[in-house]
């Protein structure tokens, strides 16, 4: 059997289980890295408020 026939007889197998362990495992980190992004820029607006001097936009903005 050659390398190529080896690949494609592979690929036709689907995933073993250490492989669906790091899709799973990546994907879930994924999520709660965007999940994070998404939390902060909600709540950016009352991080400024609270550390930032009132009165300058531009420092709350940067």
């Amino acid at each position: 059997m050659s390398s190529e026939q080896a690949a494609v007889s592979a690929r036709s197998r689907g995933l073993n289980k250490d492989e669906r362990f790091v899709v799973v495992a990546s994907s879930t980190g994924t999520i709660f890295e965007w999940y994070d992004f998404y939390l902060y820029a909600t709540l950016a607006p009352f991080f400024a408020a609270v550390f930032f001097p009132p009165g300058n936009d531009t420092a709350a903005l940067l």
